[in-house]
């Protein structure tokens, strides 16, 4: 295998919403969730979606270890949401990072969003932005943290929503035809923002500013972890 997937960056910024997300019942979640994950797995093979989900598991292990970047979210409950978004060209990817504040005075839990780059045949992955998620638009019980299955849910409804588009069959097919999906790259868009580079035109400009963000990520470590 020609790539080497390697731990990375957090990378963090705050989104409260202060309104209920968009609702779908839990079998048309299960069943989206579901055709996200196949048309993954299709798109870059079953054993690589599963080689790069277990290298994102083993690089939140060693940030964890480390305390890196946001470091009160390795005090918490969190895992990797069980989806993988890939653009077109299989070098981006999406996913969403669950956390679920297990501490008394949690009110709140949050969903980050989650970002992988290939370049020169590496993967690198970084958190974006959060999602803090006020318990007591989900739940009357405000002290227990949301569980696993309802943060994918949001993440499902708030994060992945975008990922596949209905494919364009002309007129008569979208009217007759069976409804057919494909990527949708603009979902990928904001790894091309100027919230990461205002002045990125190149791929080479690209490339150095999130191998940048990658250098960054052991400067926030914390350094007394394990005295």
């Amino acid at each position: 295998m020609d790539m080497l997937l390697r731990e990375t960056k957090l990378f963090g910024a705050t989104i409260f919403l202060l309104l209920c997300f968009s609702c779908k019942n839990k079998s048309t979640v299960s069943w989206d969730t579901e055709r996200y994950k196949n048309y993954s797995k299709k798109e870059v093979g079953e054993y690589m979606y599963n080689s790069i989900y277990e290298a994102i598991n083993d690089s939140m292990h060693i940030w964890g270890s480390n305390k890196i970047g946001n470091q009160s979210i390795w005090n918490f409950n969190y895992k990797l949401d069980s989806v993988l978004c890939f653009n077109k060209e299989k070098n981006k990817l999406i996913s969403a990072f669950l956390v679920r504040c297990n501490q008394q005075n949690c009110l709140q839990d949050d969903v980050h969003f989650f970002y992988g780059i290939k370049m020169n045949g590496l993967w690198y992955f970084f958190k974006g932005p959060d999602i803090t998620l006020p318990r007591e638009y989900y739940q009357k019980d405000t002290h227990t943290p949301l569980s696993f299955e309802k943060l994918h849910e949001l993440a499902m409804n708030n994060i992945f929503i975008g990922y596949l588009k209905k494919k364009d069959k002309g007129f008569f097919g979208n009217l007759f035809g069976k409804t057919e999906w494909e990527i949708n790259d603009d979902f990928f868009s904001d790894l091309s923002s100027a919230a990461w580079c205002a002045h990125c035109k190149t791929q080479q400009q690209w490339d150095s500013t999130f191998l940048d963000v990658v250098k960054r990520n052991w400067e926030t470590r914390d350094t007394v972890v394990g005295n």
